[in-house]
C-alpha cells in the first residue's frame, strides 16, 4: 500500500461551545479590522479597565452564606458607568466581561455619556426568599459608586428595586 495516499482521520470529539466572551472578541476583531483601528487602540479597547472578584457574605434567612461576586468596568473615559447586577448560579467572569463590553457599545451607539459595566453574584434567585432578595438588592445598591447608572436584568425587578432605594 502506498503510504503517501493514505488518509488518517482523527476521531471527532465533542464540539467545544464558544463562550459569550469569545464571540464578543471575534466580533470586535472583525470591526477593528474593518475600521482599520491602529493596533494600540485595538488592544486598549479589547481589555476591561477594572475587574473585581470578591467573596461576599450573603445574608440568608437562616445561616449566612458566602457567594462569589464579580464586577467588570469596561472603560471610564466618560466618567460614569451603566450596567446592572446579574444573579445567576452559572455566572462567570467571561460572561460579565462580555455584558460590560456590550453595554459600552449600546451606550456609544445612542451617544450616552456612559461606559459599560456589569456585575454578577453567583447565586440562584429562584431558591431565595423575597427577604433575601431585598437584602441582597439593598446591599448592591448601597455599595455602588456615585457615578453609576443601574440597568436591571428584568423589568419586574426594576419597580421592586426602585422601592428599596
Amino acid at each position: 500500500m502506498n503510504r503517501s495516499l493514505e488518509t488518517v482521520h482523527a476521531p471527532a470529539g465533542p464540539a467545544r461551545k464558544t463562550t459569550s466572551w469569545e464571540q464578543i472578541q471575534e466580533g470586535f476583531d472583525r470591526a477593528a479590522t474593518r475600521l482599520r483601528l491602529p493596533p494600540g487602540v485595538s488592544q486598549l479597547l479589547r481589555r476591561a479597565l477594572r475587574e473585581h472578584r470578591v467573596a461576599a457574605l450573603v445574608r440568608m434567612d437562616g445561616d449566612p452564606r458566602v457567594s462569589e461576586g464579580i464586577r467588570v468596568q469596561h472603560k471610564d473615559t466618560r466618567r460614569a458607568f451603566k450596567g446592572g447586577v446579574r444573579c445567576h448560579p452559572a455566572a462567570d467572569v467571561d460572561d460579565v466581561r462580555a455584558r460590560a463590553r456590550l453595554m459600552t457599545w449600546k451606550c456609544a451607539v445612542v451617544d450616552l455619556p456612559l461606559f459599560g459595566a456589569k456585575g454578577a453574584i453567583v447565586c440562584d434567585p429562584r431558591t431565595s426568599s423575597a427577604g433575601e432578595q431585598e437584602r441582597a438588592g439593598r446591599d448592591r445598591i448601597s455599595t455602588r459608586q456615585a457615578a453609576y447608572v443601574s440597568a436591571v436584568e428584568r423589568v419586574a425587578h426594576a419597580c421592586r428595586e426602585k422601592g428599596w432605594v
